[in-house]
């Protein structure tokens, strides 16, 4: 299998994980703290310079709970909502890309479940 990765993304090979009431922040061990992930404990969202749209484009029922069907999300697109990164730091846009791929790889994941009817998060 090929690697399709963009030669320019920087792989870590060690993490370190912050535990905060309010958030964990994820960040490369190696000194580039510029390159750090905070993911509220809230919600789960991170905290993105640009907003996003995740469509569902494509699904399939796969059971149900509490006689509520359940999907399988087979289709994800994201898009972008405003330009807010073309006004920011170098570092900034960076970052934002990364982050981007990432939503991306999020998306394409198998094994993503939703229900209109019902929570079905732990």
């Amino acid at each position: 299998m090929m690697d399709k990765r963009d030669p320019g993304q920087k792989l870590h090979n060690q993490m370190r994980l912050w535990e905060f009431p309010d958030q964990y922040v994820v960040e490369p061990t190696d000194g580039s703290s510029a390159s750090i992930l905070a993911i509220s404990r809230l919600d789960g969202s991170m905290n993105l310079i640009g907003s996003y749209l995740l469509v569902i484009t494509e699904r399939e029922c796969v059971g149900s709970y509490l006689g509520h069907p359940i999907f399988k999300i087979t289709s994800m697109k994201v898009f972008p909502c405003d330009h807010s990164v073309r006004n920011s730091p170098e570092e900034q846009k960076k970052l934002e890309s990364e982050f981007s791929r990432l939503l991306h790889v999020a998306a394409e994941t198998p094994g993503l479940y939703f229900s209109y009817d019902v929570n079905i998060t732990l």
